[in-house]
């Protein structure tokens, strides 16, 4: 029967699971990066992309071509079948991201795939003549292989597929210069009309959660995904200061000082509207939403000197 697995490929446990996903993939692939470089890398921990309704389909609902392209940098190229199941061509779609995982997998390459159980990105370790086998969020011993021609057969109906291969990284300085660039540039060139980002992210974000019951579970899920991202941005700044000359350690020391405060603020953020255990009352509870509201502002305005001086170490680099 036809069939192969990648038994050592795993995933990396995040909020953000696109970025556990290629974490996990690297580690296969043998590169050390640690997940603050490969958060930073990419340039996710920098951004922030908020619909106006606090839906929580932000944090994956942006053009993700150059955090993509970034992932060079880091020492590996994807490649991507993608789809939607109103297309014509849906089962042709369904077809290609099968073919393009069993070629993957078959070289010794480990793919990574969205909603093969939940709305999340999730690594697919093998396959067997019909389905697809992975790891990720929510699988368990009693989780179901997933069939490849049921693939994106789902309310969301997206097909996003990747297989990832190792090519030659970029060195750091070449790294955080484009990340940083595209830090700057994400609210410019990557967000859809539907959310805003950077410091009009939070103040969308501000404007939702001041509605009479703003989105539960995108209230708590959003300031969860944010949060970590801005951990990592803290973290990511910490190790480059390390990496690069002495020069720019002033620069780097700002911006982590910003993004430090950042971090704290969306901390407070979640602690009013937790994930686990949420309650749809959290977001009802005036008291939760005044504390949230008020952290917010404090990151917003720290977010907007942190973009000043990300701006001052791109001039620099």
């Amino acid at each position: 029967m036809e069939k192969n697995f990648l038994k050592a490929l795993d995933w990396h446990p995040l909020w953000v699971t696109h970025v556990g996903c290629i974490k996990g993939c690297l580690d296969f692939l043998g590169y050390e990066h640690s997940v603050a470089w490969v958060y930073g890398g990419t340039g996710h921990a920098f951004i922030l992309n908020m619909p106006k309704d606090l839906c929580p389909s932000g944090p994956t609902t942006w053009e993700p071509a150059r955090f993509y392209e970034l992932g060079r940098n880091l020492g590996y190229e994807i490649k991507t079948v993608h789809g939607h199941k109103n297309e014509s061509d849906f089962a042709d779609t369904q077809k290609h991201a099968w073919e393009l995982i069993k070629l993957g997998i078959n070289a010794g390459f480990p793919c990574y795939g969205w909603e093969l159980l939940y709305p999340e990105y999730y690594v697919i370790y093998g396959y067997d003549k019909n389905r697809y086998f992975f790891k990720g969020p929510g699988v368990d011993e009693s989780t179901k292989p997933q069939l490849w021609m049921e693939l994106g057969d789902t309310d969301i109906g997206v097909i996003d597929m990747h297989a990832v291969r190792p090519v030659e990284p970029a060195d750091d300085r070449t790294t955080v210069k484009e990340t940083l660039q595209f830090a700057l540039e994400f609210g410019k060139k990557w967000v859809f009309e539907r959310a805003k980002a950077g410091p009009e992210g939070y103040e969308a974000w501000i404007t939702a959660l001041s509605a009479d019951e703003p989105h539960s579970l995108g209230s708590a899920y959003n300031a969860a995904v944010w949060h970590e991202c801005r951990h990592y941005a803290v973290e990511f700044l910490k190790e480059t200061k390390e990496r690069l000359s002495d020069d720019l350690a002033s620069l780097f020391d700002k911006a982590i000082e910003h993004y430090g405060i950042i971090r704290e603020s969306l901390k407070t953020v979640t602690e009013q509207f937790p994930f686990e255990g949420r309650d749809p009352e959290h977001v009802k509870d005036p008291t939760r939403k005044t504390k949230a509201i008020e952290a917010l502002k404090v990151a917003r305005a720290a977010e907007e000197e942190g973009l000043k001086t990300l701006e001052e170490i791109v001039a620099s680099l």
